[in-house]
């Protein structure tokens, strides 16, 4: 049984795409029944967050799963339209010791990028806690509690601010995951770029 390698990594770039989008449309839909129910559950709170809905919904946080897709479209037009003929099988490895540890590296530094993307993917990002902490902010922001406490401590101790910089460094805390899943999911696609070059480059050279 003669395994074409190029065409099985692209139909493992098919299958990992596909479960990637669907545990992203999770996370999405997470972030999106969040910032619907500010209205309604948390209203004071709500006006804060939504002052910063950049931060939930924005361009990047779309960018990989794009970038994803242009590069999965584009390989399969290659493999089924341009260079149809290109086939690469462990047969033809068995004399270029190179090649073979090349693209071993860069498919088990694949699988363990995208294992580890899967699982953490796989997380709720809208907690119990987080919403326990949301009910005791909100409720800090609309009690009368807030301003009896600042006359009692001429106001020295202001619960609504308090409240709003805790928000403001929660919601610094947010852009920086953001800002380092971007570098990750980009060290990730480049990955995936490498071996495919690799391959590419392998059946182009090794290949008789």
């Amino acid at each position: 049984m003669r395994i074409n390698l190029i065409a099985l990594y692209n139909l493992y770039l098919i299958v990992i795409f596909g479960v990637g989008i669907a545990l992203r449309l999770r996370l999405y839909l997470q972030i999106m029944n969040f910032v619907l129910s500010l209205s309604h559950r948390w209203p004071k709170l709500g006006q804060l967050i939504l002052e910063h809905r950049w931060i939930l919904v924005a361009w990047q946080t779309l960018a990989p799963t794009v970038l994803t897709l242009i590069f999965t479209i584009l390989h399969s037009l290659v493999v089924y339209y341009l260079l149809p003929e290109a086939t690469l099988t462990p047969h033809d490895l068995r004399h270029h010791p190179v090649w073979t540890i090349l693209l071993t590296i860069l498919a088990l530094t694949m699988l363990i990028l995208d294992g580890f993307s899967l699982y953490y993917g796989s997380t709720d990002v809208i907690t119990s806690d987080l919403e326990k902490q949301l009910d005791q902010a909100e409720f800090w922001l609309s009690s009368r509690w807030s301003t009896i406490i600042e006359w009692l401590t001429l106001r020295k101790i202001r619960p609504r601010q308090l409240v709003r910089e805790q928000l403001r460094t929660a919601l610094q805390a947010v852009a920086v995951t953001i800002n380092h899943a971007m570098w990750f999911w980009a060290i990730q696609l480049a990955v995936r770029l490498l071996l495919a070059l690799a391959m590419w480059l392998t059946w182009f050279l090794a290949v008789p």
